[in-house]
């Protein structure tokens, strides 16, 4: 199971925005709030239509974006997490490594 995510670590990091001001972090605008997802590990926001490619709906389970899930050396995509209940939509594109 996945460890919750520790707020002291995120906004250290630079990456914490509280709700009013979280934006996406692709288009930079905090616009049609109701399709911004926010990734479950590290608490980026992105619009589903700003994904490559757009994901057709806001997932109803966890989600982590393509910065969390893509090894920072070679590219490769961690497989899929499932949490207990639920499978997992991870990154934003088809055909993961």
């Amino acid at each position: 199971m996945q460890p919750e995510l520790n707020v002291e670590i995120v906004k250290m990091r630079g990456l914490w925005d509280c709700l009013e001001c979280k934006e996406c972090t692709i288009c930079h605008s905090n616009n049609e709030e109701e399709k911004i997802i926010i990734c479950d590990m590290c608490d980026r926001a992105m619009h589903i239509d700003c994904l490559n490619p757009p994901l057709p709906q806001v997932p109803q389970q966890s989600w982590f974006c393509d910065l969390c899930v893509k090894c920072l050396k070679c590219g490769t995509k961690m497989p899929p997490i499932k949490l207990k209940g639920e499978s997992a939509w991870m990154g934003n594109a088809k055909g993961n490594n």
